[in-house]
């Protein structure tokens, strides 16, 4: 499942590779791919024609900012990815929810399995308009990287923490914790309180800060929200820097096909069955209603 790591490599890519384009067209075939506004005509509208000014993310969404002030938001979803197209005779692939193309260059492609990738364009807010964020963005938020990205793009206000943008001490993790009352999984994989995470960061940060996904989050002792909070950067940083995590089935690549690389440094997802890097017991898998998690069985308490 693309999270932050994948987008942000795809991010660099479409930063890259649009920036100062043109949007020429978008052919949607699914109209539910932009289902916020009344028809895809409406979407197409407002996007169509402008220049894209910049790339930014928040969580696991794409935004490019427009030459009018407004922006094209892109969720790829659940199973989805960019790519983008090496020459006109290339067969479009499988799952191929939009066509895009732009004022120089060759067509991308927004790939959804699943059907619940999502597009829409975000007016530019008018001068005054007041915001309303997420509480634990408004009071816990270190840095006003994330909140500036939220007022140009109300849409996405509502949304918890993105810990590579509006930077949180363990402390203030320590504070959503106690306030969600939930396992430790549910908690870090629910946008209300932190967004872009899904099961590669939680399950190896969870590794690494020696706690299992099952503990209730108000339980865990400050010691180990420290861990926690440190593992949670550091696997995050890594991902990062090795352009995400590429493991079957989902094959995530970046828009030109290039693959990440961090699955090569993994302690415990694809890993069930295989000594632990640690202290050699099995990693094992743990299914509940919500999710399933690799662990350790013996690091991990």
């Amino acid at each position: 499942m693309p999270e932050i790591p994948e987008i942000e490599a795809t991010r660099l890519v479409v930063a890259k590779e649009l920036v100062g384009k043109k949007v020429k067209g978008i052919a949607l075939t699914n109209g539910k791919t932009a289902g916020r506004h009344k028809t895809a005509k409406d979407f197409r509208a407002l996007v169509e024609g402008r220049s894209i000014k910049s790339v930014s993310r928040l969580g696991r969404t794409l935004i490019l900012s427009l030459d009018n002030g407004g922006a094209w938001v892109l969720d790829p979803g659940p199973l989805g990815l960019l790519l983008k197209s090496q020459g006109a005779k290339d067969v479009k692939p499988k799952h191929t929810a939009a066509v895009m193309s732009f004022s120089a260059g060759n067509d991308w492609w927004l790939i959804d399995p699943r059907g619940e990738a999502e597009m829409f364009a975000s007016e530019k807010p008018s001068e005054g308009t007041s915001v309303t964020m997420n509480k634990f963005v408004d009071k816990l938020a270190l840095s006003d990287d994330g909140k500036v990205l939220r007022r140009a793009v109300p849409e996405l206000a509502s949304w918890g923490i993105d810990l590579t943008l509006d930077q949180i001490g363990w402390d203030r993790l320590g504070v959503i914790l106690q306030v969600a009352k939930a396992p430790l999984k549910s908690v870090l994989s629910d946008s209300r309180y932190l967004c872009g995470l899904s099961s590669v960061v939680i399950d190896e940060a969870l590794f690494v800060a020696g706690v299992r996904a099952t503990r209730p989050s108000d339980e865990v002792s400050s010691i180990e929200v420290r861990r926690l909070h440190r593992a949670l950067i550091e696997v995050l940083s890594e991902a990062i820097k090795f352009s995400g995590t590429t493991v079957e089935p989902e094959n995530w690549t970046d828009p030109n096909g290039t693959k990440g690389g961090y699955q090569e440094f993994l302690a415990v997802v694809g890993r069930v069955g295989a000594p632990c890097t640690q202290c050699r017991d099995r990693v094992i898998e743990e299914v509940t209603s919500e999710w399933t998690t690799a662990l350790c069985p013996s690091c991990q308490v």
